[in-house]
């Protein structure tokens, strides 16, 4: 605010001031925030900000922080912001969730305005960053059975926005060691391996195996539950003896293969004819 007096002003001298007075008001709302920062932290930002050098003529009594949403609006909604020390800290799940709805992998856009007496600034408008999460949930993973008691668990590797739109730090698998009460984890640190060997098996259990990868976010959701079942089929019949029998005509008689660790459930017999061709017979006990 300047004051002005006026008077006139000859060869002879000067008139005494005008009894009015000329007011100029300078005055203006406050300029932009300066000098905007963010800080990663576990899932979240933490956007810092300056107040503007222009303020205007009076001193700052609000400032007005906001996140755009999904839909292109600013909105300060449930946003944890202490504005009196010009911070704010952006939980990713609170901006994937009402009234912001973003996405993994999408801008994180926000708007700081100041304010003194005389009303609001102009907005800065600053980015600050991309929304991540937690993994997206695995696929089941594959089981190749190696024999000897041994088993492959394969999965494939996450890349792109399946990450959470940062690195998978480990990847967990889950057994139960055939033991349908018990789980336990195995933490695979080699991100660039996708695979992880069961030893020590038994051919009589049956196990169950799941996926889940790890970022600084968290945990994601466990695949779907693969079985590990390193029965096989039975071993190859020996030699097979035959005799004449008086009710079938003839028989026949063998040693039993290896089972492959499952109970022999039937045998059967085929015979080839003439033409080449084999036919299954009834068995006669």
């Amino acid at each position: 605010m300047y004051n002005f007096k006026l008077r006139a002003i000859t060869s002879c001298g000067m008139s005494d001031f005008a009894p009015l007075q000329v007011q100029l008001d300078t005055s203006t709302t406050p300029g932009v925030v300066t000098e905007v920062a963010v800080e990663a932290m576990d899932c979240a930002i933490l956007v810092k900000w300056t107040g503007p050098t222009k303020l205007g003529g009076y001193p700052v009594t609000e400032y007005k922080f906001e996140l755009r949403t999904n839909g292109s609006e600013y909105t300060s909604a449930v946003l944890n912001c202490t504005l009196s020390q010009t911070t704010c800290y952006l939980p990713m799940t609170t901006m994937q969730a009402h009234p912001y709805y973003l996405t993994v992998g999408q801008e994180i856009a926000v708007r700081i305005t100041t304010a003194n007496q005389l009303g609001w600034g102009t907005p800065i408008l600053h980015s600050a960053g991309y929304v991540q999460s937690v993994p997206s949930q695995m696929p089941q993973p594959l089981v190749k059975v190696l024999g000897a008691g041994a088993a492959r668990i394969e999965w494939p590797l996450l890349d792109g926005l399946a990450t959470g739109n940062q690195p998978v730090l480990t990847y967990d698998l889950v057994w139960d060691g055939g033991d349908a009460n018990s789980a336990v984890n195995i933490r695979v640190v080699d991100t660039a391996s996708n695979f992880h060997v069961l030893r020590d098996l038994d051919i009589n259990t049956r196990y169950r195996v799941a996926i889940r990868a790890h970022n600084q976010c968290g945990y994601g959701q466990f695949s779907e539950v693969a079985y590990v079942d390193i029965r096989a089929p039975p071993t190859k019949m020996g030699m097979v003896r035959t005799g004449k029998a008086q009710n079938c005509g003839a028989y026949f008689s063998w040693l039993p293969p290896s089972d492959g660790g499952s109970s022999l459930t039937h045998y059967s017999i085929e015979v080839k004819d003439y033409s080449g061709v084999f036919t299954r017979l009834p068995l006669c006990g």
